[in-house]
């Protein structure tokens, strides 16, 4: 690990961001959309059992894939949107992991200068971090939170705000953030909306969903939800060619000044 060498970026304010939560039942207050308490956080890629993470998506699409949403289900979808500007590091930008999960594009942060043997490690911390791993592998990520640990040291006096990655279940087309509950409790991300859905069905790609609810704000760490008396359905077909938010996309812009 001492030759292992890894760029951190700085994201403007501004960066929209979309998380996703199963609930049975609609939610009321602001601490139940945010991170999970203690008791009911569980162990996941970048965080043990019982660490309070803030996971969300850079689509809304990718929740749906990353939760692996199925018929019957209902969920939380919040959108959210930085106002600082956030320090992150990053794993799983090869070109092999993103050939592995299916890429669309390969869009790579590492430079090109690089030696072999950093571009040896990366790959294989991208490719342990990024595999796909079920409730009955739970197990596995214990590599994943160890390899987490290494990227989320503090890096000459600078803190992270947490790490973010190419989505694992929707072909690493998509970035999700693991980020740091301190970020949240700073108030350095923006609560712009909540919808509160029910799945009616899955065939191949395509959705189809009910949205129950909607709220736009949030009083004294309540949810004003509308109280729809009518549902609405959503028909939600993602084509083969699906749009992503790439890296080069995210150095345009909030790196107008760079190039990647």
């Amino acid at each position: 690990m001492d030759e292992y060498v890894v760029k951190a970026f700085r994201f403007n304010p501004g960066l929209l961001l979309y998380r996703g939560i199963k609930y049975s039942k609609k939610p009321n207050y602001f601490h139940e959309i945010i991170y999970p308490p203690k008791d009911q956080a569980k162990i996941n890629r970048a965080s043990e059992k019982g660490e309070q993470m803030f996971y969300a998506s850079t689509a809304k699409k990718a929740v749906f894939y990353e939760l692996n949403i199925k018929p019957g289900d209902r969920l939380i979808i919040s959108t959210w949107r930085t106002n600082n500007t956030l320090l992150f590091n990053n794993v799983g930008y090869t070109k092999t992991n993103l050939e592995n999960l299916g890429a669309n594009k390969v869009t790579l942060f590492d430079d090109q200068s690089e030696n072999e043997i950093n571009k040896l490690i990366a790959d294989y911390l991208a490719l342990s971090f990024c595999q796909n791993i079920s409730e009955e592998d739970e197990n596995l990520y214990k590599l994943t939170i160890a390899i987490a640990r290494i990227h989320l040291k503090d890096a000459n006096d600078n803190k992270f705000a947490g790490l973010f990655y190419p989505t694992v279940r929707l072909n690493g087309n998509e970035e999700n953030f693991a980020i740091n509950k301190n970020v949240v409790d700073h108030g350095l991300l923006d609560f712009e909306g909540i919808q509160f859905i029910k799945i009616i069905d899955r065939i191949d790609n395509r959705y189809k969903y009910s949205i129950l609810d909607i709220a736009e704000d949030i009083t004294d760490y309540n949810i004003n939800w509308k109280n729809l008396s009518n549902h609405w359905t959503v028909y939600w077909s993602f084509p083969k060619k699906v749009y992503y938010f790439s890296v080069t996309y995210i150095c345009s812009r909030f790196y107008p000044n760079t190039t990647c």
